[in-house]
């Protein structure tokens, strides 16, 4: 058997329970297992820390993440521990999550040590965040899927980068990846409903798809003019996205159904504006923590809009009142 443990830039946040096998096979790395964290490296001890819960679980800290195979498998190099990584940031929504490898180390060995349940038991109930973000069997399972819909899409993958940013208290990152965040993922939604659309036979009534020769000559595509015309006025403007060209093509509109989160995007969008304005002239841009708090929570909402997975926000960051202050970009 063949393991390979990499050892990683920051702690990896675990729940395990005692009936979670000793190693899970890992479909999108064929031939490969991830093995339980609750089992000692054989390469070095870097479980870090493991206490037990009140549920009866164990919650597990460390800075190393070990592989197996008992198959004539392919290696796994940085690139592919790295990616695999990326997805378990993207399905548990551990926003601290680095999934960068500082270094990895192989061995072989006739069988895995035994799993290790000794852990120091506490009463109190662990962190809401770091329990709600931990790596489960669940999140494992879904991760290691070999399908397209298992890699982690650009804009949650931005959402949890503002996350991390607001928790380093980079406030301007959070504010700028927030809004980034929900324009790519208003685009996205919006232009793979588009495509999907374009496929259906026959073509919805409301739609008004056509086959265009971009130039003489050449093969003819199918497009529906008045949605690349909307397409074209978001630019520079998101609000039209979850507006016109929402309605358009979803058939909902946030302006009408919720018209508060659509002035809160408005207000998000402005706010980017003025940040990047201001760093292209050399000025800073004064920030306030209610200021990244409202981005980021007009961005969770804006995902929960369009059925996309949100993520929890620290403590720290989910006790700030959700009213700006006096001193809040977003009065």
């Amino acid at each position: 058997m063949d393991i390979v443990t990499a050892f990683l830039q920051t702690p990896v946040h675990w729940v395990v329970s005692k009936s979670d096998p000793k190693v899970s096979p890992l479909p999108c790395l064929p031939g490969w297992a991830l093995v339980n964290p609750l089992v000692q490296s054989p390469i070095q001890d870097a479980r870090g820390t493991c206490i037990s819960t009140p549920e009866g679980d164990y919650l597990l800290s460390c800075q190393s993440i070990s592989f197996c195979t008992e198959q004539d498998a392919l290696p796994l190099g940085i690139h592919e521990l790295e990616a695999f990584l990326v997805r378990l940031k993207y399905r548990s929504g551990q926003a601290l999550l680095q999934p960068h490898v500082l270094a990895h180390g192989r061995l072989s060995l006739d069988a895995l040590p035994e799993q290790e349940a000794a852990a120091e038991s506490i009463n109190a109930t662990p962190l809401k965040y770091v329990r709600l973000t931990s790596i489960t069997q669940d999140v494992i399972t879904q991760a290691a899927l070999n399908d397209q819909g298992s890699e982690a899409p650009v804009h949650a993958l931005l959402l949890l980068e503002a996350i991390e940013a607001i928790t380093h208290r980079d406030l301007k990152k959070a504010v700028l990846f927030s809004a980034i965040a929900v324009e790519v993922l208003a685009q996205t939604q919006i232009r793979d409903a588009y495509e999907r659309l374009k496929l259906s036979s026959p073509n919805p009534s409301e739609m008004r798809f056509i086959d265009v020769q971009p130039k003489k000559g050449t093969t003819t595509i199918r497009e529906d003019p008045v949605f690349e015309l909307l397409m074209g006025r978001a630019k520079g403007q998101a609000e039209r996205l979850f507006h016109e060209v929402a309605l358009y093509v979803l058939g909902r509109s946030m302006h009408t159904e919720d018209l508060s989160l659509y002035e809160l995007n408005t207000k998000l969008r402005d706010m980017r504006n003025r940040i990047a304005h201001k760093d292209l002239k050399g000025k800073s841009s004064k920030l306030c923590l209610e200021d990244a708090t409202l981005a980021l929570d007009c961005a969770n909402r804006t995902f929960r809009w369009f059925n996309a997975e949100d993520y929890p926000l620290p403590e720290e960051v989910a006790q700030v009142s959700g009213k700006p202050s006096q001193t809040s970009k977003f009065l």
